[in-house]
């Protein structure tokens, strides 16, 4: 990745399963496209056997975003794509339904949180995020 630049203000591990609002900020310039990705710093012991499992989200964004769980079983991390948002100049919000994919791993010991995007174009792409929760 030649001449490229991010800054990221607060990172997710700000997540927390009581409700705690987070705020992210990424920017990216790039010459060539840059793969940004964050996840959380913390696992999560989240209920299985398809109890109810949501990701609750604000965004905003000009890159598509995709948002997932990573699985932490004792010899592997499995790593699943849930959704991908698509650019909009609007503020949205969106519940990201994971019960299948936690319950996809009963063997799971915990799981991380995770989004990512790639910035195609020359430009600076911004992404915004905020008050994200995790409901269970």
């Amino acid at each position: 990745m030649q001449n490229s630049r991010w800054t990221m203000a607060r990172f997710f591990s700000a997540l927390t399963v009581t409700g705690s609002l987070m705020r992210l900020l990424i920017r990216c310039h790039v010459e060539n496209a840059v793969h940004i990705g964050v996840k959380t710093l913390q696992a999560f012991e989240l209920p299985k056997y398809g109890a109810n499992v949501w990701l609750e989200v604000n965004y905003k964004t000009e890159v598509a975003l995709t948002f997932g769980v990573t699985a932490n079983e004792i010899l592997q991390s499995i790593k699943t794509p849930v959704v991908t948002l698509f650019p909009n100049e609007e503020w949205n919000k969106v519940y990201i339904n994971l019960v299948t994919e936690v319950s996809g791993y009963p063997n799971a010991l915990d799981y991380n949180l995770f989004f990512g995007g790639i910035n195609t174009t020359d430009d600076t792409a911004t992404v915004l995020i905020d008050n994200i929760k995790l409901l269970y």
